[in-house]
């Protein structure tokens, strides 16, 4: 199955973002995780999604608190059955 690597930069992070991830992950039936990085952008895997799902979340994203500048998104194949969407410590 295909997972992403999003890498959200812009006023992300003491602004609630996290928690918004974890909310529409969690509503869309998602799995992974999202941490705050140090340079202050916020790094979010999810396991097993579609394009047209991914698409979606992605335009969610940029609805969030704070303000969305960029992201980045690289493709990956996992294996990991992760059964959640977790909140995980900074990075």
């Amino acid at each position: 199955m295909a997972g992403v690597e999003i890498v959200v930069r812009g006023r992300v992070q003491g602004v609630g973002f996290r928690r918004y991830v974890k909310q529409i992950a969690d509503e869309s039936g998602l799995t992974g995780t999202v941490r705050n990085l140090s340079d202050g952008s916020v790094e979010i895997h999810i396991w097993h999604i579609s394009q047209s799902a991914l698409a979606g979340f992605m335009e969610s994203l940029s609805q969030g608190p704070g303000k969305v500048v960029q992201c980045d998104v690289l493709e990956w194949r996992t294996n990991d059955s992760l059964t959640e969407f977790n909140i995980e410590a900074t990075r």
